[in-house]
């Protein structure tokens, strides 16, 4: 369902209740992380979703180089989320997907 659900977002043009992007997101800020914190937590609460790095939130790409993301472990976003005040009951299962640009591209023909 959410494969579909990031579909209807790239071909809607816009975030939806179940997709968010997030254009840009620097590891190495912590005003970003906790941006990201934010949004993971709104999605889990409404029941999942995914999060979309490199797209604005009117739909366009803008060339984001997502490599730096890859290098994240998923420990560390589930650390991050532990250790944010009031969420210390939280448990998500975090997982990072490369999603090719050229699909990207390629939906919204």
């Amino acid at each position: 369902m959410l494969q579909e659900d990031i579909h209807a977002a790239i071909d809607h043009g816009s975030e939806t209740e179940r997709v968010d992007y997030k254009d840009p997101f620097a590891p190495s800020a912590q005003a970003d992380w906790l941006e990201i914190i934010k949004d993971i937590v709104a999605l889990a609460n409404s029941g999942g979703g995914a999060i979309i790095f490199g797209i604005a939130d009117d739909g366009t790409a803008n060339g984001f180089d997502c490599a730096p993301l890859f290098s994240i472990d998923p420990a560390d976003v589930t650390n991050r989320l532990s250790n944010t005040p009031g969420n210390n009951s939280l448990v998500l299962g975090v997982r990072l997907e490369r999603h090719l640009e050229n699909t990207l591209e390629k939906d919204r023909r």
